[in-house]
């Protein structure tokens, strides 16, 4: 079993990581002059991104981010669109499959931050500035590699 500091410090990972795909999602609506609705969501995905940040709120909001990250997948597999403006209209969009792959990702780190924040609520991470930079670092990549792999791979042909 885990120790209660280790359970921490990958809640504290994993929530920097799904705050870091949120925040700049929110941003990059806010930065594209929203609709009313996109508006509210740029404002929640902040709001949420916020936190995750904070120990005091980061369990509520994992719980939050996985619902939230659950229904981004669920809609990403149910939506016709072929693009994904995900992080608003003034950074690159994704494709479906690519957008899939993102929200499965950060759904899978949701879920690491959340019971790892339930199994640690009163402990301390014992490596918060490592745990902090790694899930920044891990949240740019969730964000980044899906525009890498479609800049470098072919598109697939439908049959």
């Amino acid at each position: 079993m885990l120790s209660a500091a280790t359970m921490a410090d990958i809640s504290a990972f994993a929530s920097v990581a799904v705050a870091t795909v949120v925040g700049v999602a929110g941003i990059g609506k806010l930065l594209s002059r929203p609709r009313p609705r996109d508006l509210g969501v740029a404002l929640a995905e902040l709001l949420l991104a916020g936190g995750l940040i904070d120990s005091s709120t980061r369990h509520l909001a994992t719980l939050a981010s996985v619902c939230l990250f659950g229904l981004y997948v669920v809609y990403s597999f149910h939506s016709d669109q072929e693009r994904c403006h995900c992080f608003g209209q003034s950074m690159p969009s994704t494709g479906a499959r690519a957008q899939r792959a993102r929200n499965i990702g950060t759904l899978l780190f949701a879920v690491a931050g959340a019971l790892a924040a339930a199994t640690s609520a009163a402990a301390v991470p014992s490596a918060p500035v490592f745990d902090y930079l790694g899930g920044f670092m891990t949240g740019g990549l969730a964000i980044i590699l899906p525009w890498v792999v479609e800049a470098v791979t072919p598109p697939l042909k439908r049959i």
